[in-house]
């Protein structure tokens, strides 16, 4: 299923599994930011849950999925060929689905990769999809 701009939650048994894994193994002091999305969100609380934080992960949209526009919520199996085509012919430019490029999908992370850097705190922890 083609899914990134969509707002699919995670599974909440695959959740807490996953935050129990990541928890002991992520820096004490850093800066939590996590996308827009609910299934970024649900794993980044899980984990600060655990850890008895009482810092909170900020949201930042930047760090969304992709949006794949028409494709959102479509079988991958259904897609004609033609598109898959289209999107390698260009693959960073080709907005697959009408909405969203690689390239510009990347112009988002990377606006938020200069503010890491900038911020002077060397470590970031980022939840997204």
């Amino acid at each position: 299923l083609c899914y990134g701009a969509t707002d699919v939650p995670a599974c909440p048994v695959d959740t807490e599994l996953a935050a129990r894994s990541l928890s002991s193994l992520l820096p004490e002091h850093a800066i939590w930011c996590m996308s827009g999305l609910v299934r970024a969100q649900q794993l980044a609380k899980a984990v600060l849950d655990l850890r008895g934080a009482a810092v909170l992960a900020q949201v930042d949209h930047r760090l969304n999925e992709m949006d794949f526009g028409v494709h959102e919520m479509q079988p991958w199996g259904n897609m004609d060929r033609a598109v898959f085509d289209a999107w390698e012919a260009d693959f960073g430019a080709h907005r697959f689905g009408g909405r969203e490029s690689v390239n510009e999908l990347l112009q988002r992370v990377a606006g938020a990769v200069c503010d890491a850097l900038a911020s002077g705190v060397s470590d970031h922890i980022w939840f997204t999809h």
